[in-house]
């Protein structure tokens, strides 16, 4: 299996290519909080981390770090792990946000999982997850407001 993944397109950079196609510039793209620890699309963690360091770099988006809470959420949402999440956990403050986002009529545009074409037979999403040996996430989900 870490060999396929090594070879093939991560769901971070499918993701990034997807978003660069399909989202235009100076969209506020929402994120949820500390970004490189939710395995994020590569161009939405290097904007967002290159742009607090350096308030003069110039980035195709901005971003808003959102949560369940938030008085205001972006049309266009990124969410990572979000079937595993609204399947396997009782309460989180993702499934909040999962579900708030489906409550105000947001669609799942794009989802970008990683190649695991062999791990069906000796796993599942949930065991790749909890096993906390990740190189990638279950998913990464792009939702916009219908």
């Amino acid at each position: 299996m870490w060999v396929v993944l090594k070879h093939t397109m991560s769901p971070q950079k499918n993701s990034s290519s997807w978003i660069e196609k399909n989202i235009p510039r100076n969209t506020v793209i929402g994120i949820e909080s500390i970004p490189l620890y939710q395995f994020e699309p590569d161009i939405v963690l290097r904007e967002f981390y290159n742009k607090s360091h350096d308030s003069k770099y110039s980035t195709k988006y901005r971003y808003a770090v959102i949560n369940e809470k938030s008085s205001k959420i972006p049309l266009v949402v990124v969410i990572t792990n979000a079937k595993l999440e609204l399947a396997h956990y009782k309460i989180s403050p993702k499934k909040l946000l999962l579900k708030r986002l489906i409550k105000e009529g947001y669609a799942e545009s794009y989802v970008s999982l990683p190649k695991f074409p062999f791990y069906k037979f000796f796993g599942s999403d949930l065991n790749y997850m909890q096993s906390g040996l990740l190189a990638y996430p279950s998913s990464i989900s792009i939702f916009k407001k219908k």
